[in-house]
């Protein structure tokens, strides 16, 4: 493989690392800020980047399993309180997301287009 397309795939994976922060911690802000009345409220998710498709192509997307709430510090436990997002809430998370990651493409852009 030439090296510039190996370089380009590691840039490609750091970026995806990148975005994927991006999207945790805009969706994370947004259910928080939905729970104002819990103290110290943490979210919780879990999430990953998978790099193919079914057929073993290159297809980088992300899964993300992320809590509808968050979660509230008791003694040795934590309280569920579940978060009342709006369909407004979520369209603003999305645009968020969006301008954040553009941010990025227009800050990471090099001469290579990599």
């Amino acid at each position: 493989m030439p090296i510039n397309d190996v370089l380009r795939q590691l840039k490609g994976a750091r970026l995806s690392q990148i975005v994927l922060h991006v999207v945790v911690d805009e969706i994370k802000k947004k259910v928080i800020a939905c729970s104002p009345e819990v103290n110290n409220a943490q979210c919780g998710a879990i999430s990953f980047i998978q790099r193919f498709g079914t057929t073993l192509n290159l297809h980088p997307h992300f899964h993300l399993v992320v809590a509808d709430g968050v979660f509230e510090p008791e003694d040795v436990a934590f309280k569920f309180h579940e978060a009342l997002l709006t369909p407004d809430d979520i369209a603003d998370t999305q645009d968020s997301i969006r301008k954040r990651v553009l941010k990025l493409k227009v800050k990471r852009r090099t001469p290579d287009g990599v």
